[in-house]
């Protein structure tokens, strides 16, 4: 008999929670090199992709898209500093980390004058997200090793609980399964007996 589509998917779903609980349960008994070197590739990543839209996309001013640009340059060179200083400490990332912050934070305001000189379009996400990196920043810069630390446990617990939440998930769907199959194969049982 093949199998069904719920069924597959429970299997997938399973899967990928049991990965997530084992890259969860990794996250949490790494030390802070692992984990310099991955924030570094996440910010070399979100700068490639932030250079991505300034080539693709037709900004309304030359001073945004110029801003936007070196946003993605300085994200992809913290990142490239994060591995670099991997070897120091978890602090040493966790300042560069805020270092990059102030600059988004100042980027972003930045971009929300131009856009609210430029155009009548609303700016409030704009300059709440500048806000919001600045308040980072702030407590990167004064909590480095507590930050470093609570986000690695943060990281860890919600890989954890995603793959929990999918392993649960995946449990159900096959339970979903096993009662459709039981419904259809006695329906079927039935439509026969009703055509002798």
């Amino acid at each position: 008999m093949n199998d069904s589509f719920l069924k597959k998917h429970s299997i997938v779903s399973l899967l990928l929670g049991i990965a997530l609980v084992i890259l969860g349960i990794f996250v949490l008994m790494q030390d802070e090199k692992l984990l310099s070197i991955a924030l570094g590739i996440a910010l070399i990543i979100s700068g490639v992709s932030t250079l991505q839209v300034v080539s693709s996309f037709i900004f309304a001013s030359k001073r945004w898209k110029i801003a936007t640009l070196c946003k993605g340059v300085i994200s992809i060179v913290v990142g490239l500093l994060g591995i670099l200083y991997s070897q120091k400490s978890w602090d040493v990332m966790m300042y560069i980390m805020g270092i990059q912050m102030v600059i988004s934070a100042v980027i972003a305001l930045c971009d929300a004058a131009i856009l609210k000189k430029s155009s009548n379009l609303p700016v409030g996400s704009i300059v709440s997200d500048g806000i919001f990196s600045l308040i980072v920043a702030v407590v990167l810069f004064a909590f480095p090793s507590f930050v470093g630390n609570v986000l690695v446990k943060i990281i860890g617990i919600v890989l954890l609980a995603a793959g929990l939440g999918l392993g649960v998930w995946a449990m159900r769907i096959r339970k979903i399964d096993k009662e459709f199959n039981i419904k259809a194969e006695s329906e079927v049982i039935e439509e026969k007996d009703t055509r002798k």
